[in-house]
């Protein structure tokens, strides 16, 4: 968990003509997954050094254009950004929300 501003914010762009131009067909499912496998080391890393990374994909995507210098009316665009920061709970003192297992069936069973 962060708090306040974080010290450092990654944010990862794509260039979708780009990739599709290289892979073809397979430029969506890249453009998907390859994202998710790069935040995916960022919380191991983060996580080995004693830091807290959070992947924000919800943001205001013109003020992300306007704070990384992109234009609109390009090909690239940001996609996910990752806080980085100190940790201010240790993850034995996060709470354990989870429901029992009854709660949990009927609660699935409720949507």
């Amino acid at each position: 968990m962060v708090t306040g501003s974080p010290p450092v914010i990654i944010v990862l762009t794509l260039d979708y003509v780009r990739l599709h131009r290289k892979y073809g067909y397979h430029a969506a499912r890249l453009a998907l997954v390859d994202p998710g496998f790069l935040a995916e080391h960022f919380y191991l890393v983060g996580e080995a050094l004693g830091l807290a990374v959070t992947a924000i994909a919800g943001f205001d995507e013109f003020q992300m254009f306007q704070a990384l210098g992109l234009s609109s009316n390009k090909e690239e665009y940001p996609i996910l950004a990752l806080t980085v920061g100190k940790r201010i709970l240790q993850p034995q003192q996060i709470p354990n929300w989870e429901l029992p297992a009854t709660s949990r069936s009927n609660w699935l069973l409720t949507f």
